[in-house]
């Protein structure tokens, strides 16, 4: 009788035993699902950063280019303004009674007395 009973009782721990196993390798598996799946997700959302990361890198060079033609296009604007300036400080300067800076001798610039003069309109 007491092996009988030892018997029933390892065979209902070996039935427990068999189905916790089957419910660890159940739970093994759906761990490797997810697993798997994460994985793939995880790849797809590196593909779609990298694309993301190209077209940002794409922007930022043309950025920059268009940068330098602004800095070469006000470099340029920049030198020719200086060169006006140059330029517009040799301008002789007007004074008060319509003399010229320095010694303009304007009666050189008249016609001489031969010389016919043009009438104005």
């Amino acid at each position: 009788q007491e092996v009988y009973n030892d018997n029933s009782t390892l065979r209902l721990e070996i039935q427990l035993a068999e189905k916790k196993l089957a419910i660890r390798n159940e739970r093994i598996e759906n761990l490797k699902a997810g697993l798997k799946e994460e994985k793939r997700h995880l790849k797809e959302l590196q593909e779609q950063f990298a694309a993301e990361r190209e077209k940002f890198k794409t922007e930022l060079s043309r950025s920059k280019d268009e940068l330098n033609y602004w800095k070469e296009k006000s470099l340029v604007s920049r030198e020719r303004n200086n060169i006006m300036s140059r330029k517009s400080k040799n301008v002789v300067k007007v004074l008060k009674g319509g003399q010229k800076q320095g010694s303009f001798n304007l009666d050189a610039l008249r016609p001489e007395s031969g010389a016919p003069e043009v009438a104005s309109p």
